[in-house]
């Protein structure tokens, strides 16, 4: 954007911070799904940090975002060593290293050089962690002045006095704790439980908090103290130390109750998340009768309890951190995502932590939440692997016992490669005909070529009268004329001299197959003549292996394989064309199929049935097996084998269809693709919204805009029309809610990902979410795809127990006998023959109950 004055850009939000005044704005940026603004703002004079982060929650509240960032431009005269605490608090919102390091350093400034002395060392993790160089680079960006940074590590006097009296003060408390043990046990058992403190009912729990934030601040019940509730609350990741009294929110997930045991004091120790980061909250609380209230009170703070607290951001010497230190805190409700809709959705695809590094929540935490939300049924589809198996059964019936029942869709995302499954044995051939239509027109010429393997084993070429003129644009076109026909074989002579030339040989190879193979079937006809062959059409596997050509003609294709020179349009040399062009393209399969960094579609299985759950059980344990290629791929040759029983569907943009359309492949291809699957699977936006950060030039999932995404989803929906094959909208799941997503980012950063902190929202959405995500299909075919075609699949699908009940132990013929035969003979050596009553009584008990329930077999293996 152009740059713009902050007071003409935030004039109608009510008075401005004195900071703001002749600022200019010169860069505002949304992160986050719109939740988080970013600004760059270059300001008249420098003022310390406190003031910035007063701008930011300003900014925030006027624009009713979750946080509000601004990076700011001071003039470079007036970087000095005072302005280093602010740098030192912007720097640690990048590099967490700086926690601590920097505390109590001297600065020192001469001329381009900044000498930085630690007081308490760690320039080594400065060091390794290139947060030296971020100094540098952040100084540069705020002051526009490349100053050199020098650190050295120094003993402070006063910092060893700190220390010494650190000690001195542990070793104390270790004293009072020990002598005082038993007191502070009696303390604790007089502890009555709490009075179970929580937080109002808010009015509308399935609306969303107005100000954005996912609590309801009017559900405020204070613990102790009085937080304001008219003070949106700021984000964790803003706190900085010194920044004076802040109001947070966050969610426990740590806590921890100290008691000294002289008896004087309790401290709660606890951690808090708002997803934007993390704090630790420390409580001293007298044991004295005063204060017995408030120790009842913060019995109320556990591990999922949302609190709202007012408080100071301050270096903990003790607990070496900075720490919350709370004047106020108050329970509040956060709001939870229900699914309220009439008619439920169903999700068809989802992803549990058994994703390798990819999914994040567990399959128990995402069936759960599905059978909270009404949904009839979801799916389990993991990559490429079925060990989420388990746990969802286990889940489910744990939920049916509640009175919650959900059915569980077991399958799972497979990495696909389309082989194309070329024969080796063959009959390539071509046709000359009199014109294009089969009804009315005639053969004038066959030839054919059989293959076996790379070799040719023998040729056929003959005339056909077709008992009509051949038009002169044909022959003009083949060269083959009326008196070159004159004396040849009819169509029924010719027809069966070519199926003995076939022989028994049932695989018929042309280029544009649908077109030979016509007049052949309806010459068959009306000869009286079956049909007993199928077909491979040589286009869609030349458009395959060699995109980059304009076009897939025979001569096309044989130029770029550098093939001899042929006669086009005549059957014979067509023929011998041909098939010099299969060789070339199941050699060149063979090789792209066998290459490790091949990268395979997506497409989901889901088993329809016990039939194939098994299939599906075999295809995955073959693709570890037999064609593991950097991830366990399944061809679509031995998919074709076991398809009995399974669901297909389409998948992600990594799909074989997706992929297709972002090839802007020709609408009959896109149908010959989609044509293989039982469902097509659309997403969200946002799913795909990495598209419009890529490069064009660099990969082919690129969108312009989000309406080009939009056209790709409609492309898919056109495709289920026209060929009836059902259109599911899926969310693509890989954790449970938006904020989860920072998991994700985490996983993705740790295998090399450079887009990890771009998280595309693949949360399990409502119905009404995902409705909404859809509108732009118009209402009727948003239902059609979001609900009713999920739920025909799901309809589909069997209740299947992936796991029979029962023990199945192996077997060994005779372990029964063996064991007792081995056992009597060794009882017998140590206690002598016969055996003594306590000794006979309890081996024959051991046995009988060992063998009773078939174990024999497994101490056989021992």
């Amino acid at each position: 954007m152009n740059d713009i004055p902050f007071e003409k850009l935030f004039a109608a939000y009510g008075r401005l911070p004195a900071v703001c005044d002749r600022a200019v704005v010169e860069k505002v940026t949304l992160l986050s799904n719109r939740s988080v603004v970013q600004l760059t703002v270059r300001f008249p004079a420098f003022f310390a940090y406190d003031a910035l982060t007063e701008l930011e929650n300003w900014i925030a509240a006027a624009l009713s975002v979750t946080r509000a960032e601004v990076l700011p431009r001071y003039p470079s005269q007036t970087f000095t060593e005072q302005a280093m605490p602010t740098v030192v608090a912007l720097l640690k919102r990048r590099c967490v290293a700086v926690n601590g390091t920097l505390q109590d350093a001297a600065y020192v400034l001469q001329g381009e050089q900044l000498t930085v002395t630690l007081m308490h060392s760690g320039l080594s993790i400065l060091q390794t962690t290139g947060c030296l160089q971020q100094m540098t680079d952040l100084i540069d960006e705020c002051f526009g002045r490349r100053i050199k940074v020098e650190c050295v590590e120094q003993e402070a006097d006063d910092y060893k006095d700190r220390l010494m009296q650190q000690a001195l003060e542990q070793e104390a408390r270790q004293r009072a704790e020990e002598n005082a043990r038993r007191a502070a046990e009696q303390a604790a058992r007089k502890n009555e439980p709490p009075a179970g403190i929580v937080p109002a009912a808010p009015a509308d729990p399935t609306a969303p908090p107005a100000d954005g934030l996912p609590i309801f601040l009017n559900t405020a019940v204070p613990l102790f103290g009085d937080v304001p509730r008219s003070v949106k609350p700021m984000p964790l990741s803003a706190l900085a130390e010194g920044s004076g009294p802040v109001t947070v929110w966050g969610e426990v997930f740590k806590h921890e109750v100290k008691e000294f045991r002289d008896g004087a004091q309790v401290k709660h120790v606890f951690y808090i998340t708002d997803y934007t980061g993390s704090a630790c909250v420390t409580v001293f609380i007298s044991s004295a009768k005063r204060d017995q209230k408030k120790l009842e009170a913060m019995q109320a703070v556990k591990e999922g309890v949302c609190l709202l607290l007012t408080g100071n951001f301050e270096y903990d010497m003790y607990m070496k951190e900075e720490t919350l230190q709370p004047t106020a805190i108050s329970v509040v409700a956060k709001y939870q995502r229900r699914d309220d809709a009439e008619e439920k959705r169903i999700e068809l695809h989802l992803h549990t932590q058994m994703s390798q590094m990819d999914g994040v929540s567990s399959a128990q935490a995402l069936i759960t939440r599905a059978a909270e939300w009404g949904h009839k049924a979801v799916a389990v589809t993991d990559h490429g692997v079925v060990q989420a198996f388990p746990e969802a059964m286990t889940t489910c019936e744990a939920l049916k016992k509640k009175g919650k029942d959900i059915k569980i869709l077991y399958g799972c995302e497979a990495y696909y490669i389309n082989d194309f499954a070329l024969a080796e044995d063959v009959i390539v051939f071509d046709i000359e005909t009199t014109g294009l239509s089969p009804e009315t027109e005639r053969i004038t010429e066959i030839g054919a070529v059989r293959l076996r393997g790379e070799e040719v084993a023998d040729r056929f070429d003959t005339f056909v009268n077709p008992q009509k003129p051949i038009p002169p644009k044909i022959t003009e076109l083949t060269g083959i004329t009326d008196a070159m026909v004159a004396d040849a074989p009819d169509e029924a002579q010719a027809l069966r001299m070519f199926y003995d030339f076939c022989g028994d040989v049932r695989v018929l190879v042309a280029h544009n197959a649908s077109f030979d193979t016509s007049f052949i079937r309806k010459a068959a006809k009306r000869c009286g003549m079956d049909y007993p062959f199928t077909a491979i059409d040589t286009i869609p596997v030349c458009r395959h292996l060699y995109p980059q050509l304009e076009n897939h003609k025979l001569d096309t294709v044989a130029a770029a394989l550098q093939l001899p020179a042929f006669q086009h349009h005549r059957a014979c040399d067509d023929a011998q064309c041909l098939a010099d062009i299969y060789r070339c393209l199941r050699r060149d399969l063979q090789r792209e199929l066998d290459h490790p960094k091949l990268r395979p579609y997506h497409m989901i299985l889901i088993a329809r049935n016990q039939v194939g759950l098994k299939h599906l059980y075999k295809l995955v344990s073959w693709s570890h097996l037999h064609n593991f290629k950097r991830r366990p791929r399944i061809t679509r040759s031995k998919l074709e084998a076991m398809r009995e029983g399974l669901i297909v569907g389409s998948a992600c943009e990594q799909g074989e269809l997706f992929r297709a359309i972002l090839r802007k492949r020709s609408w009959s291809e896109l149908c010959d693709i989609a044509r293989f699957y039982d469902f097509l699977e659309i997403q969200p936006l946002g799913n795909n919204a990495f598209m419009l950060h890529s490069n064009p030039e660099e990969t082919e999932a690129y969108a312009r805009d989000e309406e080009q995404l939009r056209e790709y989803n409609r492309t898919v929906v056109k495709l289920g029309e026209k060929l009836h094959i059902p259109v599911c909208a899926t969310c693509d799941v890989h954790f449970l809610d938006p904020q989860d997503e920072v998991y994700r980012r985490i996983l993705m950063a740790g295998t090399g990902f450079t887009d990890a902190d771009r998280q595309a929202p693949l949360y399990l959405r409502t119905t009404q979410e995902m409705l909404r995500e859809f509108d732009y299909l118009g209402d009727d075919k948003a239902r059609e795809v979001v609900i009713r075609n999920p739920n025909r699949i799901a309809d589909m699908v069997e209740e299947i127990r992936p796991i029979p009940e029962g023990n199945f132990p192996p077997h060994i013929e005779g372990s029964d006998e063996q064991l007792q035969q081995i056992t009597w003979q060794r009882a017998r050596e140590l206690y002598g023959d016969p055996l003594p009553e306590v000794v006979e009584k309890r081996l024959t008990r051991e046995l009988d109950s060992i063998i009773k329930h078939g174990f024999s077999v497994m101490y056989m293996i021992a």
